[in-house]
């Protein structure tokens, strides 16, 4: 990730340049075998709070909180980056139970996540409203996707 003002059309230019050089290196995307994970990501950055933490950064770094503190510019980058998975994450919770209803252990599995951090996730999203407990499968809790 680059960060880039709006005074820096050359440094931007150059940055588009080299990442176009890298794209092109790596060959077409095999876009049907990373579905899932895109949905994740366009879900994740249409996300309220991803929108949120992206368009504070010049009141935090510059500007300053009621008590005039800012915020290292590398540390705001670094609370962007772990706000950004833990959205991103959510995400892939929340898509993998609108496919279908789901365990912890299944979602844990289709995701590539451990389940205790799976399980925390469940109940981030359960607490905003967007998972709810489907039911039972013998003693297996089952959650599903609201909305």
């Amino acid at each position: 990730m680059e960060w880039v003002s709006a005074a820096e059309g050359q440094r931007f230019a150059e940055i588009i340049t080299s990442i176009t050089e890298e794209v092109k290196e790596q060959g077409p995307f095999p876009v049907e075998e990373h579905r899932f994970r895109l949905e994740a990501l366009i879900h994740t950055f249409k996300s309220e709070q991803a929108r949120w933490v992206l368009g504070i950064e010049r009141m935090v770094t510059e500007e300053g909180n009621v008590y005039g503190e800012t915020l290292d510019p590398d540390q705001y980058r670094k609370f962007v980056l772990r706000k950004l998975i833990d959205e991103y994450e959510k995400s892939l919770v929340y898509l993998a139970l609108k496919e279908s209803p789901q365990s912890v252990r299944e979602i844990a599995e289709k995701v590539g996540m451990k389940v205790p951090h799976v399980a925390d996730l469940v109940v981030d999203l359960q607490n905003k409203g967007k998972v709810t407990l489907s039911g039972h499968e013998g003693t297996v809790t089952k959650f599903a996707a609201l909305g």
